[in-house]
Parts: structure tokens; C-alpha cells; sequence
């Protein structure tokens, strides 16, 4: 199903640049507000997040363009309890405290542009990529005292639509809605490298972290 799923991709990409009429290129910067969900939404509350884009516009023959490139960006989510009181999976009362949640976001991503009129313009599509984050902890209960750093990487597919606006020729306004589904990739807790993805509830947030992005962003083409 997966090789069936991928193969119709690449049919549909190919389909649109052998449409290609003409390309463009475009940088783009945008600030973003990250809004934690699900186990995140225990410590952290929302950021901002600094991102820059690049991508390759294909203009088409068709109402419809194809667009290929690469982002990169950075948020750092700020705890809104100082101490989290809980019940760990031993069933022990214990108390538990998180620093500051860093994340550094690569990604590659397509989007379809369909273009509403001469200046305002939709489109939707999929960022695919890898999330490195990073963040202190410390759990004291009957059994334990301890401190340590949570390092790890994730896998994230993000869907994502947005509506621009073009300013000129040149430059567009844009506003984006992305959904961001993180998989934790080999944590390593305290510098060792672990390679279970199974819920570690005392020092983690599970396999599964989600967050949704509000971007708003201007971009340069050429």
C-alpha cells in the first residue's frame, strides 16, 4: 500500500513538471505561533518559532503549480509549572520538573498553488522531516532523586495549507496552517542512545508529539 501510495505521488509530480510552462525560485522568512497539544500541554505553553524557506515554483499549463523546497526553523517552548505533581507507572507519588523545550526543524516539502485570482493565491501540501529537541528534567519519588537531559531526534510529517497575497511581481504575503506529527527517533536519555520508542511517562511525552503552527511569513521570488 505504501509503494502504491508512493509510486502515485511521483506520477502526479512528474505529471506537473512535464506542465512546466516557466519556474521561479523563492526565499521566504515567517514568524510562526507553536501551539503544544496532547502530553506537551502538561508543561509547556506556546511560542514562537523563526523560520526561512526555499522553494523551486513550477508554473503549469493547467489552474494548478507544483512547488519543491526545503525549510529550516527554530522554536523553544517555556514551561508554565515550576514543579508537575503525578502518579508514575510503579504507582508512586512523585514529583517532577522540565526545563525549557528546544527544537531545531529541516525539512523538505511539496505544495499544489492554485491561483484564485491575479494577486491571491491557496495552496496545500506536505512537509516531511527530521525535528532535533532538546530538554533537562528531574523526578524525585520514595525510590529516586534524580536529573538528567532528554536528546533526541524525531521524524514529522506536517500537512499544511496557507493563502497568499502577491504585494508585486515580487513579493508575496502569506499566511499558513501546519500540523505537526513528531515520531521519536532513537532518544537518548542523559547521552545514551536508547532504541526503544515505547511510553516512558516519568521523563518523556510518549512516541507521539504533536504541535499546530500558525505561520505568517513574506516571500521574495525571482
Amino acid at each position: 500500500m505504501n509503494q502504491k501510495w508512493t509510486f502515485n505521488l511521483v506520477a502526479l509530480v512528474l505529471i506537473f513538471l512535464g506542465k512546466t510552462t516557466y519556474a521561479q525560485n523563492e526565499i521566504s522568512v515567517s514568524l510562526g505561533y507553536e501551539v503544544p497539544m496532547g502530553n506537551l500541554t502538561w508543561v509547556y505553553s506556546p511560542t514562537t518559532s523563526y523560520n526561512v524557506s526555499y522553494y523551486n515554483i513550477n508554473y503549469s499549463r493547467g489552474e494548478m503549480d507544483l512547488a519543491a523546497g526545503l525549510n529550516l526553523g527554530y522554536y523553544k517552548f517555556t514551561t508554565d509549572k515550576d514543579t508537575l505533581n503525578y502518579t508514575a507507572l510503579s504507582g508512586l507519588k512523585a514529583v517532577g520538573g522540565f526545563s525549557d523545550y528546544t527544537m531545531f526543524m529541516l525539512s523538505g516539502g511539496l505544495k499544489f498553488i492554485l491561483e484564485v485570482s491575479d494577486d491571491v493565491e491557496f495552496a496545500f501540501g506536505l512537509d516531511v522531516g527530521y525535528y532535533y529537541g532538546k530538554f533537562e528534567y528531574y523526578i524525585m519519588d520514595s525510590n529516586q532523586n534524580s536529573r538528567g537531559v532528554d536528546i533526541e531526534g524525531r521524524f514529522t510529517m506536517a500537512p499544511k495549507i496557507s493563502l497568499g497575497y502577491n504585494l508585486s511581481e515580487e513579493l508575496n504575503l502569506f499566511v499558513q496552517g501546519r500540523y505537526n506529527l513528531c515520531i521519536r527517533l532513537n532518544p537518548a536519555i542523559d547521552g545514551v542512545p536508547s532504541r526503544k520508542l515505547d511510553y516512558e511517562g516519568y521523563r518523556n511525552f510518549g512516541t507521539f508529539e504533536k504541535t499546530f503552527s500558525i505561520i505568517v511569513g513574506i516571500g521574495y521570488r525571482w
